[in-house]
């Protein structure tokens, strides 16, 4: 009980002060104007943080209609796509592809006599993007295969 009463004496002696001081206009005023600076603060903080969530919000309904326009747009990749729609030439360079197991624009160019390889490159890569060829990379060649080929390389 001796240091309960102490603690008490302490704790009483620490709030006769705090009482005293609060009769000082001065201490009054240091504390009104500390307290007016953290309300300042708070509020500014407060808005920071309410320009961030606005942003957040923006973003998120940019990602919402991003995400919408790619479903709308994006092409079912099924793995056995008809090549019906396939051009002539088309057809024959996938059925090259798939018998070949893989083929890079060089092979392409020999196989059907491209002038060059930017032809043979540009009818590979069209068939790729429109997601009928896989692209493989080795060193500086690029390789496709049909998207059931997997090559051991």
């Amino acid at each position: 009980m001796d240091e309960q009463t102490a603690e008490f004496a302490a704790v009483a002696k620490e709030f006769t002060e705090f009482r005293q001081q609060m009769n000082n206009p001065v201490v009054v005023g240091a504390l009104l104007n500390r307290l007016s600076e953290e309300r300042r603060d708070t509020n500014l903080l407060f808005k920071e943080i309410n320009a961030k969530l606005d942003k957040i919000a923006v973003l998120e309904e940019r990602i919402r209609e991003l995400e919408a326009k790619l479903q709308s747009s994006k092409l079912e990749v099924r793995s056995e796509k008809p090549l019906s729609f396939l051009s002539d030439v088309d057809g024959k360079i996938m059925e090259f592809v798939s018998k070949a197991g893989k083929c890079c624009a060089e092979d392409l160019q020999r196989e059907f006599n491209y002038k060059g390889r930017n032809a043979a490159s540009s009818r590979l890569n069209a068939l790729w993007k429109q997601g009928l060829l896989d692209k493989k990379y080795a060193g500086k060649t690029v390789f496709f295969v049909t998207k059931s080929t997997k090559l051991s390389q």
